[in-house]
């Protein structure tokens, strides 16, 4: 099959000893390059005036450009994830020593965050759970995370303190620290839908 001009439709003869052909016929390839030529020329002189064209060509494709945005975001999301999770396994020394300076610089917001959520705990309708209860329903999962088959090692609200949760024993399960780091301050739905989008299926 011939391949064709993307501009003329005329055909473009195959490049041999290179991994990828040409889209253009010659004429049309150097029109590019003099229309390109002078688009530079334009914008070297003309920074600010490039800059507002720009800025109206967005606004008027905002729509599609950030859903292909978001299509390039999902279709490397699993391999850029991977990516950061090894960075911190490699660099777990530098990762430990930012949080340390930011808890130090940032220490109002550590407090605010800490302030909040104890007053979230304070006013649910019952904001006490004794140990017995807990125990209860760390041994209904025999001391397994709720969402993964790895030993349990912390308190999970399954629907957060965050979005109105309570803190009672009927809305707590043990979890694995990846899985409530994970979780965050989703709903268990939310998250699901967020690791299966990703790529990584949680499996019991």
């Amino acid at each position: 099959m011939p391949l064709l001009c993307g501009n003329c439709a005329a055909e473009v003869p195959r490049t041999v000893g290179r991994g990828s052909h040409p889209k253009f016929c010659r004429s049309c390839y150097r029109a590019r390059r003099v229309a390109g030529d002078r688009k530079r020329g334009w914008r070297r002189p003309n920074p600010e005036k490039a800059k507002a064209r720009k800025a109206r060509w967005y606004a008027r494709n905002r729509d599609g450009e950030r859903a292909k945005m978001l299509d390039r975001y999902y279709a490397n999301a699993p391999a850029r994830r991977a990516a950061a999770r090894q960075w911190k396994r490699d660099n777990a020394d530098r990762v430990k020593e930012y949080f340390i300076e930011w808890s130090k610089s940032h220490r109002d917001l550590r407090n605010l965050v800490g302030h909040v959520r104890r007053a979230r705990l304070q006013s649910s309708a019952h904001a006490r759970v004794t140990l017995s209860e807990w125990q209860r329903v760390f041994e209904e999962y025999r001391g397994i995370c709720a969402y993964c088959p790895r030993t349990a090692t912390e308190i999970d609200h399954i629907i957060p303190i965050a979005r109105g949760g309570a803190h009672v024993a009927g809305n707590l399960v043990p979890a694995c620290k990846s899985c409530n780091s994970s979780k965050g301050a989703r709903s268990p739905l939310q998250w699901l839908i967020s690791r299966s989008t990703y790529g990584a299926g949680v499996s019991r």
